[in-house]
């Protein structure tokens, strides 16, 4: 969970007003959903799309019933996708523990949620790692390193969509995972799939306008586990590091708009 710090940290920085577009296991489908909410609401807005993403999102896995229980985002799907199965877990949906209880502000950013409560000291996280390590390696002996043909065609459809909706071209982050994560996983799943991610992402340069910084590794932004709180999902200080090296790296990206209905929403699935 990035909370809001990185919407309030680009405002501080860049002085323009967005959001952070943030869900659970944040997929393409996700995404492209939510890009193609924020066009259907705003047709005239010129955005600006910081999309920061995991080698695991690509992984073939069913669509999440979130995106259907939704009209409108399920509208931004085919029928064909929408099956009954999916329509009925959609239908008994409940919320996500780590999101009850979240505490807003008044003008609707999250100031804290589950993990300010399971993780309430920057370093105290060793059991969050392990769990994490432990899903990880259960997820890579059970999925073979390859990419969902769906999920590949809806970064596509993404990249497409931001491409003609923004006013410049999107940032993609490979988010920073804590040193002892990596450690235990690189070698066991996690390297195949961001070689395959990476691969991708090469090969997209081609058809879509985009820029990319490779941040997997904490120590390219000078994370540690204190910026974590579980290793995976950063805290405001970790944000704020990953934001300074994009702001350093592509100046131009966020740029005075020179337009009134510019925002900065950046889905992301941290």
């Amino acid at each position: 969970s990035l909370h809001d710090a990185l919407t309030i940290y680009l405002e501080e920085r860049i002085g323009l007003r967005g959001f952070n577009a943030a869900v659970t296991g944040a997929r393409p489908e996700d995404a492209w959903a939510l890009v193609s909410l924020f066009h259907a609401r705003f047709p005239r807005a010129h955005f600006r799309f910081l999309w920061i993403i995991h080698a695991d999102e690509f992984d073939p896995k069913p669509l999440d019933p979130g995106l259907v229980y939704d009209a409108t985002l399920a509208g931004f799907f085919p029928p064909a996708l929408i099956t009954p199965r999916l329509r009925s877990e959609a239908d008994h949906l409940r919320i996500d523990p780590m999101q009850q209880g979240r505490v807003f502000a008044a003008d609707g950013c999250v100031i804290s949620d589950g993990f300010d409560r399971m993780f309430p000291r920057p370093g105290a996280d060793t059991a969050g790692v392990r769990n994490n390590i432990a899903q990880a390696l259960h997820t890579y002996a059970t999925t073979p390193a390859r990419l969902s043909t769906r999920s590949v065609l809806y970064f596509e459809k993404t990249l497409a969509l931001m491409q003609s909706v923004g006013a410049t071209p999107p940032v993609i982050v490979s988010a920073p995972v804590d040193r002892r994560i990596m450690a235990a996983i690189a070698n066991r799943g996690w390297s195949a799939r961001q070689d395959v991610l990476l691969r991708l992402l090469s090969a997209q340069r081609k058809h879509y306008r985009f820029s990319f910084v490779d941040l997997s590794k904490a120590t390219s932004c000078g994370c540690t586990a204190r910026d974590f709180f579980d290793g995976i999902h950063l805290r405001p200080s970790g944000v704020r590091k990953v934001t300074d090296i994009v702001l350093r790296r592509f100046p131009s990206a966020f740029a005075s708009p020179g337009h009134p209905e510019t925002a900065t929403p950046s889905p992301t699935g941290l």
